[in-house]
């Protein structure tokens, strides 16, 4: 029959010897001497070692410390890892102020696939989506989606997003679109349009740069003097 009390008791003891190790020695100097990484199967090394800066740079054990747990948010934030361990292990027998860190980690699946209907003003439409994720290793996304209507509707869109942009909190996102907007029904005119689009995002703090074309044509006979008048060609640049 197994001793839980007895189990539980000697965990106890392990974790309070571990905490009053920690308390005395956490304080005096310690430094990284080399850091293991298991599981980077596409994710580039150098990705995963920008962010351990911090503790390379530490001076103690406490600082280290402090700087994975820093380290280990940004990593989960990269959103490439199911799971990310980071382990301070003993370094060389004869360097008794160095420890060595492993990093582990599970990458997640590369891709993924939505699909979906949906309506607005009275139109159906059919829309998909298919994402890369990480598949050259910097934590890069690229998705396209489409959406296809009954009433000749439809809009294609293309994003390359890169979290932690040049080692920053930014997020950089470049993307193109293309859109067919039928007003048929309701204008007598359908609307074309294309554009592009670069942001750089840092919490509350944006910056955005989109240069849009559209057109309007295949004016209907009923057609307004308003809508008459709007036709054609535009090109609309907007920074913000």
């Amino acid at each position: 029959m197994t001793d839980t009390k007895g189990e539980a008791a000697k965990d106890e003891g392990e974790a309070s010897q571990f905490f009053q190790a920690y308390e005395q020695s956490k304080d005096k100097p310690c430094y990284v001497y080399d850091v293991n990484v298991k599981g980077n199967a596409r994710t580039k090394r150098y990705l995963i070692d920008r962010e351990l800066e911090g503790a390379r740079n530490a001076e103690s054990l406490s600082e280290i410390l402090d700087a994975l747990l820093v380290a280990s948010s940004q990593l989960s934030g990269l959103d490439v890892f199911k799971k990310c361990d980071l382990f301070i292990d003993v370094g060389p027998a004869n360097r008794p102020e160095a420890v060595n860190i492993d990093v582990t980690v599970e990458e997640q699946s590369p891709y993924s696939l939505d699909a979906g209907t949906y309506v607005q003003g009275g139109e159906a439409s059919v829309e998909g989506s298919v994402g890369l994720k990480n598949v050259l290793g910097h934590a890069e996304r690229l998705e396209a989606a489409a959406a296809i209507g009954n009433e000749r509707s439809n809009t294609y869109h293309l994003s390359l997003t890169q979290p932690r942009f040049r080692g920053t909190e930014s997020v950089a996102e470049l993307g193109i679109a293309q859109a067919i907007r039928s007003f048929q029904k309701h204008s007598s005119v359908t609307e074309k349009s294309r554009g592009l689009q670069a942001s750089v995002s840092n919490g509350g703090h944006s910056f955005a740069y989109e240069l849009a074309w559209r057109e309007l044509g295949d004016l209907h006979k009923r057609a307004s003097k308003t809508i008459r008048r709007q036709a054609g060609h535009a090109v609309k640049p907007d920074g913000k």
